[in-house]
Order: structure tokens, then C-alpha cells, then sequence
């Protein structure tokens, strides 16, 4: 995004973008700007003042429920070009769509998944269902679970759970609903496949524990970047692929939106937000350098190149690790553990056609996580029917909706 805003503010005549915050003075972008996340409360305030007249044209980062409102940001369906919208993973702007308005395009993005050795499902996959999921881990992982392995905090009851429902659809409608088939699955299969409930912070890591760990052909990841995807496949033999998490219907991954671009209802400059949201989404903020970037971005063409950048660049890095394993015998444990290898074709086909099948775009409010898991825990502890817990649940989002 700020390479973007610099290389905008270079190149065009007709506008300038200045960023803007609340909370700080004023600056004139640069190659070293940071968007700094606030707190719940200066956010909530600062959406409120999105509505007034000292609004700045354009807004990153918000992605609260409670801003997704006409009165506040425009819907930007349209607002790309059609030569620009043609080279973009469209399936995941569609997926970014609040009801039918889109409130708001993704800038760069984190994928949720299973990144799994296509050999183990069927092809052409792209999910899997809480059935098929148990099999898979029973008669194709010896019964170690995706969620096991050296350096993972994901081994839980919670994490399982949040990996797999579904919050955006649940608060979407008219009335919250958290009671779906989806929903009860994912909380019923927590408790039954998982002994920790995962509400302790995690602890320490024993490195000689860490080294024992199972790196299995099927793993829980979210993915910031190519280089993270390498490494959690299992090896640089086959082919890889990220499905989704178990889900009833067999869903494709999910993604988090890390940086959004939203424009104010009120902006007096709506062309030139177009003209700079074509400009960011064309790829052209990344110029012509040759110079690899750890982020996911919705541009098929930009994403293509980056991730053959990347994969030059591990793979230079992976032979200086083979010399110096001669000489350091660690290094080999080291290098397991964090999943170093390297990079082939068959796992940049494996990330572009991953890309390509996200289907949900994961609404993360820490405030309803928060709800989840104090209303579960009771089920979890055998204190309270699923079905209570999720009549209570209901009522307290509904009454956070009504309140935001």
C-alpha cells in the first residue's frame, strides 16, 4: 500500500494522497509508512467521524461490521475498470461483498486452510467435509492431526472451532444466527477430536519437544505470503494445494483482508479515489523492480511474478543452508522444524490455483470472538447444551450489533 501511495504521488498531476490519521499529525506518504491498528474505542470513533464533513476521501483497515453502511463508504462495485477487474482473483472480490455492496476492496490478504499433498483427497478438490476430514486423519495421516505439528499453537478445541465457522454469515441477515449446521459441527467435532480447550495462553517452547513433533502431509496454516506456504508444505516432492477447513459442504480456504481501501460517502474527490484505486489494483505501484514482496495481493499477474521472485530467492538461500549443514549439525533439526526447502513449480501452480478457490471471507471481531468462547466453554466443561449456548450467544451479538 505504501509503495503504492509513493509511486501515485510521483507519477500522476491531477492529485496527491496525503495520509491522515486521527491519532497523529498528518504526513506526506513515503516509502516507510506503517498503518498503525487502534484500539476498539479510537476505532469506533473514528468510524463515527467517517460520516462528517473533516472525513478523509479514503479509509484503510476498517473492516467493523458496524461501518459497513452507505452513510460511510461507497460501494466500490464498478469502481475498477473492467481491463483492471479482469486481473484480479475476482472470486475474491466477490467474496469481500457485505450482502450485495462492496464496502470495502482487500489489499493484501491472509489465506486459512489446510495446505495438503493433493495425493491424499480427490482431484480437483478444494475442501473437505467433517467426514472425509476424519478419514483423512485415520486412514492417511496415522491419526496425527493437521492441527500437530513443530512450532504450532493451533492443537486445541479453540482453534479448531474459530478455523472453522463462519462469523460474517452468522451476523449477516436480519437476525444473528450462529446455530447452523456449520456451527454445530465445527463446536461438536472440537470437543471430540480435541483434549485441550485452548483458553490457557500457550506456553514455552521446549525445542527438543518441538523437534519430536510430526511434520504430517496435511496441515492448519494461515498464509501471509509464498515463502509461508513453502514452508508448510511437507516437502519439495509432489504437489500441494490449500483446501478449505472441514466444513459441511466442502468449502474452498478462507481469507482475512490484512489491508483494505474503503471510500468516504462524503469524499469530495470520488475520481480521484478511482483513478488510485485502478492505479494500486493494476499493479502498477510495484513498478518495474525486480525485487520479491511477502504479501498476497488479489492481482493474478503481479502475484505470479512475485511468487517466481520468491522462489529464486529461497531456493538461493536453501543451497547455502545445504553447505552449511556440512558444518553445522543442527542446522538440519533447525531447518525441519520451520519447514525450510526448496521451492518448485508443482508448489507455485499449488499457491496460483489455491488462490483461486477462496470462497469466504473471514469476518474477525475480537469482541464476538470473545462472546464465542465464554458461551462455549460451559458446553465444553459439560455445564451447558450446545443448543443454550448458542440461544445465549445469539442474543449477546445481537445486542453488540444493536449497540455498534
Amino acid at each position: 500500500m505504501s509503495n503504492a501511495i509513493y509511486e501515485f504521488n510521483r507519477t500522476d498531476n491531477e492529485y496527491l494522497i496525503r495520509v491522515w490519521s486521527k491519532y497523529n499529525s498528518g504526513l506526506k506518504a513515503g516509502r516507510d509508512l506503517s498503518v498503525l491498528n487502534e484500539d476498539d474505542e479510537k476505532l469506533y470513533t473514528m468510524i463515527q467521524e467517517l460520516k462528517g464533513s473533516e472525513a478523509p476521501d479514503l479509509a484503510i483497515g476498517i473492516q467493523k461490521n458496524y461501518a459497513m453502511r452507505d452513510d460511510i463508504f461507497e460501494d466500490l462495485t464498478g469502481y475498477l475498470d473492467q481491463e483492471i477487474m479482469d486481473k484480479q482473483f475476482t472470486n475474491i472480490i466477490e467474496a469481500s461483498k457485505i450482502g450485495s455492496k462492496l464496502y470495502f476492496l482487500p489489499v493484501t490478504l491472509e489465506i486459512e486452510g489446510l495446505v495438503t499433498d493433493t495425493s491424499l483427497i480427490n482431484s480437483g478438490a478444494c475442501g473437505i467435509t467433517f467426514e472425509d476430514y476424519e478419514n483423512l486423519v485415520t486412514d492417511k495421516l496415522d491419526g496425527f492431526s493437521p492441527y500437530d505439528y513443530p512450532l504450532s499453537t493451533y492443537n486445541n478445541k479453540k482453534d479448531f472451532m474459530l478455523s472453522c465457522i463462519d462469523t460474517k454469515s452468522a451476523i449477516e441477515g436480519n437476525n444473528v444466527e450462529f446455530g447452523t449446521d456449520q456451527f454445530n459441527k465445527a463446536v461438536e467435532s472440537s470437543n471430540e477430536y480435541f483434549a485441550d480447550d485452548g483458553f490457557a495462553p500457550a506456553g514455552d517452547y521446549d525445542w527438543n519437544e518441538e523437534v519430536k513433533r510430526v511434520r504430517g502431509a496435511c496441515r492448519y496454516d494461515r498464509i501471509e505470503s509464498f515463502t509461508e506456504f513453502i514452508h508448510a508444505c511437507k516437502s519439495s516432492e509432489g504437489s500441494y494445494t490449500i483446501i478449505g477447513t472441514p466444513s459441511v459442504n466442502a468449502s474452498g480456504p478462507r481469507f482475512r483482508a490484512l489491508e483494505t481501501i474503503s471510500v468516504t460517502s462524503s469524499s469530495g474527490s470520488k475520481e480521484g479515489c478511482r483513478k488510485f484505486i485502478n492505479f494500486l489494483f493494476s499493479g502498477a505501484g510495484f513498478g518495474d523492480a525486480d525485487k520479491e514482496f511477502q504479501n498476497i495481493v488479489t492481482n493474478k499477474d503481479i502475484m505470479a511474478k512475485n511468487i517466481s521472485l520468491i522462489s529464486e530467492e529461497n531456493n538461493k538461500g536453501q543451497k547455502t543452508d545445504e553447505e552449511l549443514s556440512e558444518y553445522i549439525t543442527e542446522l538440519d533439526d533447525y531447518c525441519i522444524v520451520y519447514g525450510y526447502k526448496e521451492s518448485t513449480k508443482a508448489m507455485e501452480e499449488g499457491m496460483m490455483n489455491s488462490l483461486s478457490t477462496i470462497s469466504i471471507y473471514y469476518y474477525d471481531d475480537p469482541v464476538i470472538t470473545a462472546f464465542l468462547i465464554e458461551e462455549i466453554s460451559p458446553y465444553y466443561a459439560e455445564d451447558r447444551p450446545l443448543e443454550d449456548a448458542v440461544r445465549i450467544l445469539n442474543d449477546r451479538v445481537e445486542k453488540y450489533i444493536e449497540e455498534m
